[in-house]
C-alpha cells in the first residue's frame, strides 16, 4: 500500500543523501538524487521537498555530525529462542539491516526509520523494541563498541524517539 510505497521512496532518499546537515535542497538536487539512486517513477513523486528538508534539519543528524556513519548495515546474529518470544532457548540466526549508525569515541548511536501512524511515542516503542534490542546487540558483537543511544525515526510524523 501507499506507507510502503512511501516509506521505500524515504529510506531510499535518506539512503543516498548526505545527512551531515544539508540546509538546501533545490528540485534540481532532488531530481539529480532521484535519478542516481534507482527510484522508481513513482517513487521520485512520493518524496517532498519540504519533508525531505525536515527531515535532514532534525537534531538527531546534528548530533551525529563528525562521527563515522554506517548506512544499510547488514548483520547476522545468533540470538535465544526466548527472546524473541518462542518457548526455546536453542540459538536462533537473525538477519537484518540496520538503517543507520554512528560510531564516536564514546560509543554508537543507532537509528531505525519507520513511517507509522502511530502518534503515541510509547506505543511506537514497544511496536519496535525487540528489532531495537537485536539491533543493538548485533552491533555491540560486531563492532566491540557499545551501543550509547538508540532513536527511531518516525518520517510520517517527522518525531525522532530515543528508546
Amino acid at each position: 500500500g501507499d506507507n510502503i510505497d512511501n516509506m521505500t521512496a524515504y529510506w531510499k532518499y535518506l539512503n543516498s543523501v548526505s545527512i551531515k546537515g544539508s540546509k538546501l535542497l533545490s528540485d534540481e538536487k532532488l531530481k539529480r538524487l532521484t535519478r542516481r539512486s534507482h527510484f522508481t517513477e513513482e517513487e521520485k513523486t512520493l518524496v517532498e521537498k519540504s519533508k525531505a528538508l525536515e527531515i535532514l534539519n532534525m537534531e538527531i543528524f546534528k548530533e551525529i555530525k563528525g562521527g563515522k556513519l554506517h548506512k544499510e548495515r547488514k548483520f547476522y546474529c545468533f540470538v535465544e529462542g526466548d527472546r524473541l518470544g518462542y518457548q526455546s532457548s536453542e540459538q536462533i540466526l537473525v538477519q537484518g539491516i540496520i538503517d543507520l549508525t554512528c560510531e564516536r569515541d564514546d560509543g554508537i548511536i543507532l537509528i531505525d526509520y519507520k513511517y507509522s501512524t502511530k502518534d503515541d511515542e510509547q506505543k511506537l516503542i514497544e511496536s519496535y523494541k525487540t528489532q531495537m534490542d537485536l539491533y543493538k546487540r548485533a552491533i555491540e558483537t560486531i563492532s566491540g563498541k557499545k551501543v550509547i543511544k538508540s532513536y527511531i525515526i518516525n518520517i510520517l510524523r517527522n518525531k525522532v524517539v530515543e528508546l
